[in-house]
């Protein structure tokens, strides 16, 4: 099997209306993962946690700035072309 592998998660031109709802979704999915996981290791004493609340930090800033964005494009009656591709990489460990 290949070692990489390439998938087209959005791909598209959208409204304010539905790029908000494509982008945030995707990024308050990954927000919940990250708190979930951070939770999950402070109820087991884990003490590497801090990945986990970092990443929910510098998340929930890039879900400040999308909105932002998605403001501004609506504001200016203007659409919004998204792509984002998911690369996966298997590595033997």
């Amino acid at each position: 099997m290949e070692d990489n592998h390439t998938y087209s998660l959005v791909k598209g031109q959208y409204t304010a209306n539905e790029a908000t709802d494509v982008l945030l979704s995707l990024v308050n999915s990954k927000i919940k993962f990250h708190e979930l996981r951070a939770f999950g290791m402070k109820e087991r004493s884990e003490n590497d946690l801090h990945k986990s609340e970092m990443r929910s930090k510098e998340l929930k800033l890039v879900l400040e700035d999308i909105k932002s964005l998605i403001d501004f494009a609506q504001a200016e009656n203007m659409e919004l072309k998204i792509s984002g591709n998911i690369d996966i990489q298997l590595i033997k460990v």
